[in-house]
């Protein structure tokens, strides 16, 4: 009979030799980056921000068998999952009930959750099996660091999505969870015709400008609200057929190239809208400010749909703002302090943040060739002061967490404050990258 039962303190002097932050291989469960087991134990009575964690004993015939836990991420809706047995348990098969439990756990209390992410005990089939029994969609399997020559640890992460209903994406950024859609949209279609200009310079500084002009079918993954595909439609009017597609319905009914000849607007998680396109038939597929909302061990999965997808000699087209190459005259220190906060808030939820200068070791990586890349440095010329200080000052305050709101705040009130002055100045950086299918 097995069942589950919060940390007794009989548990806890056992745990302390089955849990730790440096793990032993095949000994020991790994804690997330982070965490020793008196933090855990401290979180378990006082959550921190918006982390939860749930810790249990593992009891089999009345006696102690292991120890599980979840941690759940409120803000991106995502949980971690992990149990390890002690060593005359191994092989009882109870890594079945157990992970059920902690799935039906966690949704129970947090039923908004999107993403989970399970550790078991080896890296053989039969602990694949039992994942997707318990009712998991693989997404992606990456080793966190515990490795002894061939074999991997307890420190396997399954990056895996419930798929409970057809909202469930790929991506960490969703329209759908604003609270005021209109002042995101008003956002994303300001900083779109800003950069639109600049990039079609950036197109023809590549020499991609004839791939375009010759395309039969262009796909826009994540077009938003339309404004890259009603510009291609107008720019190559010899396209035969642009496909717009976005997991916000809203997006899409909103969309600035609906009902335009040619184009076609679809609702859909991205990743699955090219895993289920024909092989070989596209000509160019865009990701435009896409690959920096997905969790970066889920990236060489996205670049191997599209170039599935490509026609030889197809395209991959990325536009990409360079994080770290936001600069305003004065200086102002806040946006430093909150520029670092967003990068922890990025790289905790699984990214990287400064997606440009890692992208293309990835498209060689999933086997794209004539690899190019072109940027261009937009400042208050190009935007004129106050739109570069709203463009810049929304994104402190679009995904931080509910305590730095208010700081977030007072940073765009000082920038757009600067911006009045003469002697203000902002820059920021932008790049395109382009990989072919042979």
């Amino acid at each position: 009979m097995v069942n589950y039962q919060k940390l007794t303190p009989q548990g806890i002097t056992l745990a302390k030799k089955f849990v730790s932050h440096t793990p032993k291989y095949g000994k020991q469960i790994s804690l997330p980056v982070g965490f020793t087991f008196n933090t855990l134990l401290s979180e378990l009575i006082k959550p921190v921000g918006t982390r939860q964690i749930e810790f249990f004993e593992v009891m089999f015939d009345g006696k102690t068998a292991g120890f599980c836990y979840y941690t759940i991420y409120e803000r991106c809706r995502t949980a971690e999952i992990a149990t390890i047995f002690l060593p005359k348990y191994r092989g009882k098969n109870l890594s079945f009930p157990t992970i059920s439990f902690l799935i039906k756990h966690a949704i129970r209390y947090y039923p908004e959750l999107l993403r989970m992410e399970a550790t078991e005990s080896s890296s053989n089939a039969i602990a694949i099996s039992i994942l997707l029994s318990a009712g998991f969609k693989i997404e992606g399997v990456r080793p966190n660091g515990y490795v002894c020559g061939k074999m991997i640890s307890d420190a396997i992460l399954f990056g895996m999505l419930l798929g409970k209903d057809r909202n469930t994406v790929s991506s960490l950024y969703r329209f759908d969870s604003f609270k005021n859609r209109k002042k995101e949209k008003a956002r994303l279609i300001r900083q779109g015709n800003i950069l639109l200009k600049h990039e079609t310079q950036l197109m023809q500084d590549v020499g991609i400008f004839d791939k375009f002009a010759h395309a039969k079918q262009i796909i826009d993954i994540g077009c938003g609200f339309g404004q890259f595909a009603l510009w291609l439609s107008k720019k190559f009017p010899t396209v035969n057929k642009i496909i717009g597609v976005d997991p916000s319905e809203y997006m899409i009914q909103e969309s600035e190239a609906k009902g335009r000849r040619k184009v076609s607007m679809v609702c859909s998680d991205g990743l699955k809208f090219l895993e289920r396109l024909p092989r070989g038939k596209t000509d160019i597929v865009c990701l435009r400010f896409v690959i920096n909302h997905i969790p970066s061990h889920l990236w060489n999965r996205w670049l191997i749909a599209v170039k599935r997808c490509l026609k030889p000699g197809g395209i991959i087209y990325l536009t990409l703002a360079d994080a770290n190459y936001y600069k305003t005259s004065p200086k102002l220190p806040l946006m430093d302090i909150m520029f670092k906060h967003k990068k922890l808030l990025r790289e905790k939820n699984g990214g990287i943040w400064n997606v440009p200068s890692v992208i293309g070791g990835h498209l060689h990586t999933a086997g794209y060739n004539r690899i190019t890349q072109q940027s261009v440095c937009l400042n208050t010329k190009d935007m004129g002061s106050h739109n570069y200080a709203v463009s810049i000052g929304d994104q402190f305050i679009w995904g931080i967490e509910d305590n730095w709101k208010k700081t977030g705040e007072l940073t765009k009130r000082l920038l757009l404050d600067a911006s009045k002055q003469d002697d203000f100045w902002g820059q920021v950086k932008i790049g395109i990258h382009v990989g072919e299918k042979q």
